[in-house]
């Protein structure tokens, strides 16, 4: 996704090859120059081979061992996240109320509202985990990558992301490498949970991705 102006948005169309200048820290375009146009037509087809090619069909196969083991990894990667985001918010909590800063605690009410939310999603997530836990099965969704996408941050380590007719997942580097551009795969996530725990490729094997 790139960030642009009105006049260079309209200049281009779906399907365009063309050269972008994009500014490095807010990432907006600086200027834009079309150097291959397809017509309507040739673009219109090629969405319709697409959407036949990736006709998505949605089956259900049983927990294997590693798959069980997966599930208990994004669950406890997931119990963690929220602890640590609870944490300072109940320390402080707690050091208000055993220094009799009752007052200071109902102004900073608020606050209070992040490790209750945390809570909150912390149980439903719990709840989730039982539940697909007890069901023992994952749903394999057909999809195709449409694009490849590296983030970088100077803060953080880089991060790849696949574009699937599906959504967006975050792939190792590995598997990043090894997909490409209108290839088909396999999305295999838990019945209940949204997050994606495995990929299975054209090479017929299953990647993790927790």
């Amino acid at each position: 996704e790139f960030k642009m102006n009105f006049k260079d948005y309209g200049s281009v169309k779906v399907g365009d090859r063309v050269v972008m200048e994009k500014a490095p820290k807010s990432t907006f375009t600086l200027s834009v120059k079309t150097i291959e146009t397809r017509d309507d037509e040739t673009v219109r087809v090629e969405e319709q081979i697409g959407q036949r090619y990736v006709k998505t069909q949605v089956k259900e196969v049983k927990f294997n061992q590693k798959d069980k083991e997966a599930l208990k990894r994004a669950f406890q990667s997931d119990l963690k996240l929220k602890i640590l985001w609870m944490t300072p918010f109940v320390l402080i909590a707690i050091s208000l109320v055993t220094s009799g800063y009752w007052g200071v605690l109902v102004i900073m009410f608020p606050l209070i509202l992040v490790p209750l939310n945390q809570l909150r999603l912390l149980i439903k997530r719990v709840n989730l985990y039982r539940k697909d836990q007890a069901h023992e099965f994952k749903e394999g969704i057909t999809a195709m990558v449409e694009d490849k996408v590296t983030i970088t941050s100077n803060r953080a380590s880089g991060k790849n992301m696949l574009k699937t007719t599906w959504g967006n997942i975050s792939v190792s580097t590995e598997l990043y490498d090894k997909l490409e551009q209108g290839d088909k795969i396999i999305i295999f996530k838990p019945k209940y949970d949204k997050k994606p725990m495995s990929l299975l490729g054209l090479d017929k094997q299953e990647y993790y991705l927790v």
